[in-house]
Order: structure tokens, then sequence, then C-alpha cells
């Protein structure tokens, strides 16, 4: 089946690394570094609000060394990177950033740590310590097969502990005062690629010196194999729609798995960007590499983005990312409802859709973390409505979703087909008393509507009303929006072969959250007990549906 071809093609790509392509576009080439500046808001949660100047942008070499590895072989290298310094005085939130491991001819003069100078000067901009570090020791083979993130750790380790003693007032060879200018207990990560999955290495690391890591950020991120569970600290995820290189969006995967966590107390949040491609991210990555793989076969759908609108999505995005952690005004509207990327289906003037998990959530329904349970007496519907329990899967034996692909290659994700043939069919799910809200927070449902399925016409998003009945039968309704970007029919094509079919694009299960007060409701509305989807917008539709619920924020 090609949905499977199509999986083997992904493992040979991620297993080579974030490699990209070895010919670099002349025309590309040659262009400057964006200017991505964007408008200051930095902000730290226990001093005044403070505006920032132009920052300190520094190219740092720090010696020879060589790592020892277990094998006994050993990788010699330089210290090298890019830092910027914000004005003012004062320690400042470290950010660290790690950049994948792309086409080198000689790994210890290349210099992809460069390709995220406009990123470091725009934190330093809103006042963070950002320093990219050059790891290209890391991903080559020249001094043996590198092991999972050994040589990485050892990386990290130097630069660190040398930027250590050049915060602590001593000479550590950056040429550049850094006495009390970054606070050593606040630091977050910045990954792309292959420097994605090294976050959580590095993370770990940090935890053994008795350091915590404040958030991670994770652009086009591969992640197969070695990465473990996260820290249980806010994280972001960016994912390329052309993604050349990861092209499973794999992102999506650590998504799917860290939402599950029960004791998760910080939220998780997916910008699915349409338009970009893997390389764009670093500017040393000059090649699109939006028709290679998969993506070759919806060449014409979307517009691409140019680099410098991929590269100016990700400073603000890590911007406001960061500003959320330290500035609890910043956390609020980062993940507000209103004007969310969730109600608008925008991010900084760019289609998107968008992923949530938020901490706290109730969830009455959850396919994904319960499995195939017994649904009798939980969930009914109404005739002209049936659903049923399939799982999504890139093992053919496994799976059930047929054309539908929703992106990270999950090896056994199960949701809920809902499908219904005539307006005004209803699925009611029963709400058990302990879970019941009190008429204050959101409803969530975390869903996409199924663009291979006849039952979803061209154009026409299967859109529906929620109804909301309280324990003496009251009701309150919101009738969904057809814009609503939940339910939006991802672009594409059905493609055949001798063996099944596929949807040519990945249709990323989406979060809409409603607020409760946004409901029309009766008088004396209670505690809620009952939850009916009514199909009222549409003749037919189909939906897939991996949890729904309630939640705080």
């Amino acid at each position: 089946m090609q949905k499977y071809v199509l999986f083997l093609l992904i493992f040979i790509l991620t297993l080579s690394g974030c490699s990209g392509n070895s010919e670099k576009d002349k025309q590309l080439s040659k262009e400057k570094q964006p200017d991505t500046a964007i408008k200051e808001t930095s902000k730290e949660t226990k001093k005044p609000k403070e505006t920032f100047g132009e920052p300190q942008v520094i190219d740092y070499n720090l010696g020879a060394r060589e790592i020892v590895q277990a094998s006994g072989w050993k990788v010699p290298y330089t210290v090298k990177g890019t830092m910027g310094v914000p004005t003012g005085s004062g320690k400042r939130p470290i950010v660290i950033l790690l950049h994948g491991n792309h086409p080198i001819k000689k790994y210890d003069t290349d210099r992809y740590d460069q390709g995220f100078t406009y990123l470091v000067k725009d934190l330093a901009r809103q006042g963070y310590l950002a320093v990219s570090m050059d790891i290209n020791a890391q991903y080559v083979w020249e001094h043996g097969e590198p092991i999972e993130h050994e040589r990485l750790l050892s990386i990290f380790d130097t630069q660190f502990a040398l930027l250590t003693k050049a915060i602590k007032g001593e000479d550590a060879g950056f040429k550049i005062p850094l006495q009390g200018r970054g606070d050593l207990q606040h630091i977050s990560f910045i990954g792309h690629s292959r420097g994605a999955q090294g976050t959580h290495a590095l993370a770990n690391r940090l935890k053994e010196k008795g350091i915590g890591t404040d958030g991670l950020l994770m652009a086009a991120p591969m992640e197969l194999f070695v990465m473990g569970s996260l820290p249980d600290v806010p994280l972001g995820i960016l994912l390329p729609q052309y993604d050349g290189d990861v092209t499973g969006l794999l992102g999506h995967r650590i998504f799917d798995r860290e939402a599950l966590l029960p004791e998760r107390k910080n939220p998780i949040s997916v910008a699915y960007m349409y338009g970009a491609n893997h390389n764009f991210f670093n500017s040393k990555m000059h090649e699109k590499d939006d028709g290679i793989g998969p993506s070759k076969i919806n060449d014409n759908l979307q517009k691409r983005l140019t680099v410098e609108e991929q590269q100016t999505f990700l400073s603000r995005y890590a911007v406001d990312f960061l500003n959320a952690i330290y500035d609890p005004d910043a956390k609020k509207n980062f993940y507000a409802v209103k004007g969310s990327a969730e109600t608008t289906g925008q991010m900084y003037g760019h289609p998107v859709m968008s992923s949530l998990y938020m901490p706290g959530t109730q969830y009455i329904l959850h396919p994904i973390k319960e499995g195939k349970v017994p649904l009798e007496g939980k969930v009914t519907s109404s005739e002209g409505v049936e659903f049923k329990q399939v799982t999504e899967s890139y093992i053919q034996k496994n799976d059930e979703a047929g054309p539908f692909l929703h992106p990270g290659d999950q090896e056994k994700m199960n949701l809920l087909s809902v499908r219904w043939t005539q307006r005004g069919g209803e699925l009611t799910i029963e709400v058990p008393e302990n879970l019941a809200p009190k008429n204050e927070g959101n409803f969530t449902v975390y869903m996409a509507a199924d663009p291979s399925d006849k039952l979803n016409e061209p154009d026409t998003p299967p859109a529906f009303s929620i109804v909301l009945q309280d324990q003496n039968d009251r009701s309150a309704v919101y009738k969904m929006n057809a814009d609503t970007p939940a339910v939006r029919l991802q672009p594409g094509k059905l493609i055949k072969d001798d063996y099944a079919a596929y949807w040519s694009t990945y249709t990323p299960l989406s979060t809409l959250r409603i607020p409760l007060d946004a409901f029309d409701r009766e008088k004396k509305f209670g505690e809620i007990r009952r939850v009916t989807l009514k199909f009222d917008q549409t003749d037919s539709g189909a939906l897939m549906i991996g949890n729904l619920g309630f939640t705080k924020e």
C-alpha cells in the first residue's frame, strides 16, 4: 500500500538525518540574512519590564578540543558559536540554539550555527542571552559512528562550563563582557531538525547539574528511536507543511505522545505551517526542499513561504513562546482562545493549523489515550449517524483509517470515526458526574475533517452545532462557523495504486476550544451531563475525533 511505502521512504530519509540537499540554489545562495526585527515585547517575571536596544552579536572561537568517545575514537573539533547579548545590565534568561545535521564539506569549518544569527539577534533584542552552538561534530562519521547524543553532551558540557565561567566574571575567551549577564538558573532550548531531537538530552544533562529547563521549542523536529519522554516544561513545536527532510512531520508524534501523560503540568502547542519547508529556518540552508518526497505530489497546492517569511515566523513565535514562560500576562495572551490560531487559522499573517494541550483538561472521551474501549451507554447516535473506533497507523496490518493521514507516522493511534448521511443527525456523549464542569472554562475537542471521505463535499467544511445538556435537560447551544480551522478540508487529492489509496497531504487533528460562556444557554442552566454534536449544517460529513472534554484554560 502506498501509504506504507511512503513510510519506508520517510524512514530512509530520517536515518540519514537532516541532510538536506547537496547542491545550493545559486539564486538564493547569495542572499543576505533577512532582518526579521520585531516589535519589542520582552518581559521578565521579577523585574520591571524593560525595553532593549540593538544587541551585540558576536561570533566566538574558544579553541580546539577533543571528544573522547566510549568506543575509544577521538573527535577533534573547535568550540565555536554565535552569541547575542542584550543591552542593559543584569542577568537575563539564557536561550541555547541547536542546529541540525546538514550537508558539510568540512565539519570544523562549515557553520550552521551561523544560520541562526537572525534568531540570535531577535532574541537578544527582546532581552534574552542567546547562544547558537556549533555542534557539527555531533553528526559526522569521520571518526566513527555517532552514538546517540554522546558527542553533543560533550560539546555542551564544554561550552556550558565556559559560559558559566564568563558569567561569573572569569576570562573564558568570549572577548566580550559577560559577567552577570546570563541567568544560569533560567535556560531554554530551541532546536531545529536533529538539533530539536537533542534538546531533551541537554535538558536531562542540566537536570544532572541541578538546573531545571524552562522551555523547549522545536522546529521541524526529527524524532526516531532515541528521543525519550521530555521534561515537563512548556513545549512548542513548528511543523512545516512541505518538509522535504523529516517528511513524516514527526513532531506531531511528540505532541500526541506527551499530551497523554496524566501528570503533565505544562502546555504543549503545535503550529502546522502552511507553505513552509524544512530548510528555510536556517539561513545557511539555501535550497528549497519542498519538492522532495511526498511533498512533491502537492507541488502547486499552496503558496510557499519565502526565506524571510519563514524566519520571521520562527522569530516571532520564539519570542512569544519564551515571553509566555516568564511573564503571566504574556502567557495569558499566548494561550488565549480569543483571536488564537484555533479560531482564526492564522499566526503572524500566515495560515496555520493549531494543536494544543492544556494541563488540567478533563476528558469525557479520549480514544487516543483509552484505546478501543466499550462505548455502550457512553456514546449514542441517532439515525443517519454512525461511529466506530479506528486505528491510524503507518503499519498496514494496524491501519483502519484508510486514506486519512494524520502527521507523525503514528504506529497505533486510536480515533473515533464519525460519519453522517442526513442533516440533523446527532452524536451524544454522556458526561460522568465527577467530570461535570461548573460552567466555566472551555469545551475542547481535538479533531479533523476527513478530506478523503466522499461524505465531505469539496469546499464544504462539515461544521456542526454543539449542544450541552444539564441534569434537567436544559440546553446550551453553540453553532460552529463553517470557516472554523478544525473542520477545514485539507487541500490535496486521493491517490490510488494497486493496493489501496491515501490522501496526498497530511490532515492534522486540530484543537478547538469554545468558552462555555459563548454558548447560548437556557435560564437556570445547571451542571453539564451530556454533550451532543448536532450535524445541522451539512447533509453529510465525516470527522476523526481524538478527544473531547473540558479545560479551565
